[in-house]
């Protein structure tokens, strides 16, 4: 291997995928970011679920939100930093081995590639053949995008409230002022 192995990545709004890599009889990480590809001795699912901690909260949790917004509950797609946004999904259910983890905002296109794969562009204008159908990568970009909708849905709602609460407080404010009585 000519890259050097990293002890802990942290998932960042450059990440393209992380991919696994048998090595030394092992699996390992291929962390391919914007301009580096990086290896890691820990699995990319487990680099995902750290990461989840990282940025606050559990793998379950996240899932369990991608669960409660969207109803989707395999190969589900999650929300793993909120503030940026960065989302991503798995081509394959998240316990196989050789599932793949892809950054869903950096895929510009993606198209039928050979027997049962799909080969994705990034931002970056990279390209990877993926062993995914496209359908099925299809599917896990709809998905994203469904998740990426109501929880912005939901955010909405949010603030939403928050508008109409400040507006009541204001008014209940100003109605006390305008009868309060004088002494």
């Amino acid at each position: 291997m000519e890259k050097e192995l990293i002890e802990e990545y942290i998932i960042n709004p450059f990440t393209l995928m992380i991919r696994p890599m048998a090595w030394e009889g092992q699996i390992i990480s291929e962390i391919i970011d914007w301009e580096e590809t990086y290896f890691s001795m820990e699995q990319p699912l487990n680099i995902i679920k750290r990461n989840c901690g990282y940025y606050g909260c559990d793998y379950n949790g996240r899932r369990n939100g991608t669960r409660q917004l969207t109803n989707i509950t395999h190969k589900a797609p999650i929300l793993l930093e909120s503030h940026t946004p960065i989302y991503f999904f798995p081509t394959k259910s998240p316990l196989h081995e050789q599932c793949i983890w892809v950054a869903h905002d950096l895929v510009i296109t993606y198209q039928k590639g050979k027997a049962a794969t799909t080969i994705v562009e990034f931002e970056n204008n990279q390209k990877y053949e993926l062993p995914i159908s496209n359908n099925s990568f299809h599917s896990q970009m709809s998905r994203t995008a469904t998740l990426r909708i109501e929880y912005q849905k939901s955010l909405d709602r949010i603030e939403m409230y928050n508008h109409l609460k400040q507006a009541f407080i204001l008014k209940v404010t100003e109605n006390k002022r305008l009868y309060r009585p004088y002494k």
